[in-house]
């Protein structure tokens, strides 16, 4: 999550607010310092200051450890939320559940044309035809444009095509063709920011039907960035 956002920072949520934006089943990226990129997860509760969310892999794999320091982003509509927390609890049992201290909570406005949706997409991207894919993960997506992660140096303000898979079970790849408009380095790789410019009829529709799953939540998250039909 990069600290280079083009919006307005306001006072801390009252806790009404909070009760609103973390309710149960809502998608929430959670970054940690040892875990390369954000570990998208689905919170399960939230009461008094503390959010509930699954015991996933990048947990495990991460070692995570209770104390731990972690900064988790929601997005809405209108507003990107940032929740810095502490990890409290770490419960293995079935099914699994990471407990986290909420120590405070930042709004920031919106100020791009299209609603954003929180997802995990790994995605071969080309900067010319013919050349090597280079391995990048759409950390977010809207109908106009996506931010993606990758180890890789992207000149700003070129055309790229891009090929990725939903995840969704039983989904198609989409290939679409954007270009790079803004690069914000963060935490030991390169973050791009992408507008798209053309698709053919086919990935348009697959596209519009990804935005429309994920506005309805028709889709739920089932693992690493997996997602299921509901």
């Amino acid at each position: 999550m990069s600290n280079n956002r083009s919006s307005q920072v306001l006072k801390e949520l009252p806790e009404e607010e909070k009760h609103l934006i973390f309710a149960k089943g809502t998608l929430i990226n959670i970054k940690h310092p040892r875990v390369f990129e954000g570990m998208l997860n689905t919170i399960v509760d939230y009461k008094d200051d503390f959010l509930y969310v699954k015991l996933t892999e990048p947990f495990i794999k991460g070692s995570v450890l209770i104390g731990d320091k972690v900064r988790c982003q929601i997005l809405s509509r209108d507003y990107e939320y940032i929740a810095y927390g502490e990890v409290y609890h770490i419960d293995i049992s079935s099914p699994g559940i990471v407990k986290i201290l909420n120590t405070k909570t930042y709004r920031y406005h919106n100020i791009r044309r299209d609603k954003r949706y929180l997802v995990n997409f790994p995605t071969n991207v080309f900067e010319r035809p013919g050349s090597s894919a280079v391995y990048s993960i759409i950390k977010n997506i809207s109908l106009s444009g996506m931010a993606i992660v990758c180890n890789h140096k992207f000149q700003t303000l070129i055309d790229v095509d891009l090929k990725f898979s939903t995840n969704v079970v039983g989904s198609k790849y989409i290939e679409l063709k954007a270009n790079i408009i803004r690069e914000s380095p963060s935490e030991g790789y390169n973050e791009y920011g992408l507008m798209i410019r053309d698709m053919d009829e086919t990935n348009k529709q697959e596209f519009l039907s990804l935005i429309d799953r994920l506005e309805n939540r028709k889709v739920r998250l089932i693992g690493m960035g997996d997602f299921e039909e509901i």
